[in-house]
């Protein structure tokens, strides 16, 4: 691993402890956020909560939502994975970019949604990490660009592109959407 890569693309302060656990031993990631959120098995109105009990589109499945709606459920996955062993876990946003959560017609609150998930997932962290001081946890930022793969059409042509509802430059999320690191870093 290229250790000046680290040190210039991330600042965060606990880019030293990330770069000495590296040194000293394999790093384990957390596992699937989706699985553990499906085996909640919650429904409509738990997805909804109180800020979207009159929203008008149906707001199940949106696992994102749920840091605003369900945050203690989200920060239990998170410490259950702590737990049992990982030493990085990621933040419960992958489909927080406007083009997921449009959607739901819920693209205006990505910021929000990042926020929080990554507030969540830094509480766990130092949740655990106080436990256990010999041995920090860290935070890494998951951010994808949709619930589904995004595949243009199977035409070889300039056309099939221009076909498509999606082009590469709307997958591309404006930086804005992303927490800032005074509000929370995803990447710690």
């Amino acid at each position: 691993m290229d250790r000046h890569f680290l040190k210039t693309r991330y600042t965060h302060s606990s880019a030293p402890a990330l770069l000495a656990a590296l040194q000293e031993r394999i790093l384990v990631l957390d596992g699937a956020m989706g699985t553990m959120i499906q085996a909640l098995a919650f429904d409509e109105s738990a997805y909804r909560g109180t800020p979207w009990a009159e929203h008008p589109v149906d707001l199940q499945g949106n696992n994102d939502l749920l840091n605003l709606t369900q945050p203690e459920a989200i920060k239990r996955i998170h410490l259950a994975y702590l737990r049992v062993g990982a030493d990085i876990i990621s933040t419960n946003t992958f489909n927080s970019t406007a083009i997921a959560q449009d959607d739901y017609a819920l693209g205006d609150a990505t910021q929000q949604l990042n926020s929080e998930g990554a507030r969540l997932a830094r509480e766990a962290a130092d949740e655990v990490s106080a436990e256990t001081p010999h041995r920090p946890r860290f935070v890494a930022g998951f951010w994808g660009p949709r619930r589904e793969p995004h595949q243009f059409p199977p035409m070889s042509t300039i056309q099939g592109l221009a076909i498509s509802h999606l082009t590469s430059s709307l997958l591309t999320t404006p930086k804005r959407q992303l927490p800032s690191s005074k509000a929370g870093s995803t990447c710690s």
